[in-house]
């Protein structure tokens, strides 16, 4: 493709690990990589990416060292990652200030592995450094097919979003897939911004333009939600919905390069 691409969605794990947990989700696997680095690094070759932005989620905890390691570890050439942190953690606003000062962009959540509701108020004190540091936070939106509670939707993030102070905030999945006209109205009225992970396999081509059109073309990262999504159909998604050549660029890599801070 002749547009610069940056996949602002995309989930890799340690060598150990990457098996069994690419395997834990049951959807259809589609030149998504095998959870690798290894693996990514090979997807970034086929399908022209220049950059892919990792996501990682500590569940527990006590995991956020080991998930905070692994990201650290993994940037480099062509790789940006995202910390995580868990918002019981009694350490969790000294985690922040430690990603931050080690150069991480922003941090992943998702309330139904983390077990947390998004909108909790103890969480208050978290986002509000998080946007003080100017950080980027990535919320996963919508149903999760893993977690069956401490689902987001857009009433949800509306409720704490001030907290964030003007920091990029994302709703990943559009903002939670299919959304009934309150919630995508709401949605497009929040200052956030959304990716399209696993639209491809989720949204018709003409609900994707309606919804980009809405939400704003320079309001929407392209993510694949690799290794689960198809690369393929989530890059023609892209090139075949209604946008302009400059659009087009801003969704496939302007975007991420603001958000992220990506040279």
């Amino acid at each position: 493709m002749e547009e610069q691409l940056i996949d602002a969605h995309v989930h890799c794990f340690p060598d150990h690990l990457a098996r069994r947990a690419v395997g834990s989700v049951a959807m259809a696997a589609g030149a998504g990589g095998d959870g690798t680095l290894a693996g990514e690094r090979l997807r970034q070759k086929e399908y022209g990416i220049s950059k892919s932005v990792l996501l990682h989620m500590a569940s527990r905890p006590d995991t956020m060292g080991a998930v905070n390691r692994f990201a650290l570890d993994s940037r480099g050439e062509g790789i940006c990652a995202l910390g995580s942190v868990h918002p019981f953690a009694p350490d969790a606003l000294e985690v922040v200030e430690r990603l931050h000062a080690l150069g991480v962009p922003g941090v992943k959540f998702h309330t139904g592995h983390q077990k947390f509701d998004f909108d909790d108020d103890r969480c208050r004190p978290l986002y509000r450094r998080i946007g003080a540091l100017g950080m980027a936070t990535v919320i996963h939106c919508g149903s999760s097919v893993r977690s069956p509670d401490c689902w987001v939707w857009p009433e949800t993030v509306a409720r704490v979003a001030d907290c964030f102070q003007g920091a990029p905030l994302v709703c990943a999945h559009m903002g939670g897939g299919a959304l009934d006209e309150k919630q995508m109205a709401l949605l497009c009225s929040l200052p956030v911004y959304v990716d399209t992970a696993l639209m491809a396999e989720r949204m018709s081509l003409e609900e994707f333009s309606r919804r980009v059109r809405r939400i704003g073309p320079s309001r929407v990262l392209f993510g694949t939600d690799a290794p689960w999504g198809r690369t393929g159909d989530a890059i023609r998604l892209v090139q075949e919905a209604e946008l302009t050549g400059e659009e087009r660029r801003a969704i496939f890599c302007g975007n991420a390069r603001r958000v992220f801070r990506i040279d």
